[in-house]
């Protein structure tokens, strides 16, 4: 019995080894790999990583490409709070009333495609009935 469970405690401390998330396992590598895709941040961190992204960004990254703006931006907007949403899916209620999700201009376009409607159906009516001309 003492043989199978050391094999099973391998086997366990490997599964919960696999088992926990990629963003545990990141570093400020990460960060800077993310910045590089595209010049702006896209993922949440933990403010430890980008604490050490901050410290790995060159001189030639901070002078010229700006990275170490984005991070310092980043660094309000993507921190990985467990249990809340990342970045730009943190929207406060203000902002969502303020937003009125285009309504008003799909009601624009309604009443555009409307009166085109009208209008070409008032000018078959017009051309069907003789355009205008005496035909009698």
């Amino acid at each position: 019995m003492p043989r199978l469970r050391r094999p099973l405690l391998v086997l366990v401390i490997v599964l919960a080894a696999l088992a926990l998330p990629a963003t545990a396992l990141g570093d400020g590598r990460d960060i800077l790999i993310d910045f590089q895709d595209n010049g702006q941040i896209d993922e949440c961190y933990t403010p430890e990583e980008f604490r050490e992204a901050l410290t790995l960004v060159r001189n030639d990254q901070r002078q010229y490409g700006g990275a170490a703006e984005v991070l310092q931006q980043a660094r309000i907007t993507n921190v990985d709070v467990p249990g809340e949403p990342c970045g730009d899916a943190q929207i406060t209620g203000e902002e969502i009333a303020d937003d009125d999700g285009g309504g008003s201009s799909i009601v624009l376009w309604i009443v555009l495609a409307a009166a085109v409607v009208l209008v070409g159906g008032g000018a078959a009516y017009w051309a069907r009935r003789g355009g205008g001309t005496d035909q009698g």
